[in-house]
């Protein structure tokens, strides 16, 4: 994803389809790579972004865009330059204060949910629903150091 900057799930699908023609493989569906970005941005392994995050894009494009997420360590395939000029995208520059932004509104409204839940929580209660909680924490703090030394350290001050 960072080879393209942002990318949407048809140009993710014909970038992988490429790919697994070169492989001699069965290519993906639309639908298939639309999944597995979803599964990866639940992982953090990628990010929804929309075009107002990216430098130079009109704000009528209404498409979803992928960026690579905080958790993300890829490994390119060896195909994927070729891929790349195959299908002729151009690289996307992002607007890292914009997309800053962005993830902290998120943040915000995950913390402010999570808060809420542990005020509501009820004497005694259930082992499940506390354990739930503290997973809930775990991931907002790890979700926050990874945005901090991800996303924010590279936005503007």
């Amino acid at each position: 994803m960072d080879v393209l900057g942002a990318a949407t799930v048809h140009e993710i699908t014909c970038t992988a389809q490429e790919i697994t023609y070169a492989r001699d493989d069965e290519p993906p569906t639309e639908e298939d790579i639309l999944k597995m970005c979803e599964k990866a941005c639940s992982r953090h392994f990628l990010e929804n972004i929309t075009c107002e995050e990216i430098i130079g894009m009109e704000n009528t494009e209404r498409a979803e865009y992928f960026i690579l997420g905080p958790d993300a360590f890829p490994e390119y395939p060896q195909e994927l330059s070729d891929a790349l000029d195959m299908v002729g995208y151009e690289k996307r520059e992002l607007d890292m204060g914009k997309v800053a932004t962005r993830f902290k509104r998120r943040l915000k409204m995950r913390t402010t949910h999570l808060e809420n839940m542990i005020n509501e929580v009820q004497t005694p209660a259930e082992p499940e629903y506390i354990q739930d909680l503290e997973q809930k924490y775990m991931d907002l703090v790890n979700i926050y150091y990874d945005l901090i030394h991800g996303f924010l350290m590279h936005s503007p001050r």
